[in-house]
């Protein structure tokens, strides 16, 4: 007898199994017929009598009906088993299960299961990443608080997705953070000043007339990397292994380094028609073609205290140098 191998979801069995009884009762009494067939011969040929062959007949049938219905509940049970253990994965993690159907497991019926059986071990983990605070700048001319920029105005944000690799085989201490990530530095001048460009520099000028908003957005696209440290828990079982790092704390130092991708100027003021005015001024300002910087955190859990310095230059040729500083909240999701 061939070997075959049917391969179908756990939700399509009850159909199937009920075509694979009415395999088993036709393969049942072709094996009958056969061994009837033989005793027909012998008794053709006067070897036994006809009271012995009808006998043995008796006992075939009782044999070959015993083969069905023992068979039939050997699906029955093999398909409850695997009806119970699709619906709780405590029980089996078993991806298939293999039931014999003719003898010697010639004829063999396999149903998969589809709940995949859980990774013992994730080296990696990943989500996405949010950080949020304000921002100024560090110049060798001024620094906060003596800074032309305004602190609250002068926010950041930032969001991307974050891999979180566990460096050692069977130690959690020590972990690298990578990913990739957008963000979004704004100053908000103050004073009446706005940027514009002369000589071929970047520099703040005094704007024509009262200015009632002031702010310059800066977009970059960065690959941050940290490595990080701290405690963790190992929960592990017989099924998985995972070292949890809640509400333990987190240590992370690195940097990030990127390019930029938008700046936009934003004026708000009234002219002297009275008109209100909102401009939205795209001039590049010689910004840096890379941006590079450093950047660290500390907290616990996933609430992170996050702080970020630009060692790139805002403008490369500015009438001043400033580097970009920023403090906030950074939380992994």
């Amino acid at each position: 007898m061939a070997v075959s191998v049917l391969s179908i979801s756990a939700q399509d069995t009850r159909s199937v199994l009920e075509t694979y009884k009415e395999d088993i009762v036709a393969e049942e009494r072709t094996a009958l017929k056969k061994e009837v067939e033989i005793i027909n011969a012998e008794i053709a040929k006067e070897t036994i009598s006809r009271e012995e062959a009808q006998e043995q007949k008796k006992a075939l049938a009782k044999k070959h009906a015993a083969n069905i219905e023992d068979r039939i509940a050997i699906l029955e049970n093999k398909y409850a088993l695997q009806k119970r253990n699709a619906k709780d994965s405590t029980v089996s993690n078993n991806k298939e299960f293999k039931i014999p159907i003719g003898d010697e497991d010639d004829f063999v019926f396999k149903v998969v299961n589809e709940k995949r059986k859980p990774k013992y071990d994730k080296r990696t983990r990943n989500g996405p990443v949010i950080a949020v605070g304000v921002s100024s700048v560090v110049s060798q001319s001024h620094i906060f608080p003596n800074s032309p920029y305004e602190l609250p105005g002068s926010r950041f944000f930032e969001m991307g997705w974050n891999w979180r690799m566990r460096v050692f085989e069977n130690s959690n201490w020590l972990r690298v953070n990578y990913g990739v990530s957008f963000q979004l530095n704004g100053l908000k001048v103050q004073n009446n000043r706005y940027f514009v460009q002369k000589n071929g520099k970047t520099v703040l000028d005094t704007f024509g007339i009262s200015l009632k908003k002031s702010k310059l957005r800066m977009d970059n696209l960065v690959i941050p990397i940290h490595v990080e440290f701290g405690p963790s828990k190992l929960n592990k079982t017989e099924a998985k292994m995972r070292y949890d790092t809640k509400k333990t704390k987190r240590y992370g130092f690195g940097g990030f380094v990127g390019f930029p991708i938008n700046t936009i100027q934003k004026l708000k003021y009234t002219n002297r028609n009275g008109e209100k005015i909102k401009e939205k001024r795209r001039e590049g300002f010689n910004r840096s073609d890379i941006v590079y910087g450093l950047s660290g955190y500390i907290g616990v859990e996933d609430l992170l205290f996050y702080l970020k310095y630009d060692i790139s230059p805002i403008f490369e040729n500015a009438e001043i140098e400033e580097q970009y500083i920023s403090i906030g909240l950074r939380i992994e999701i």
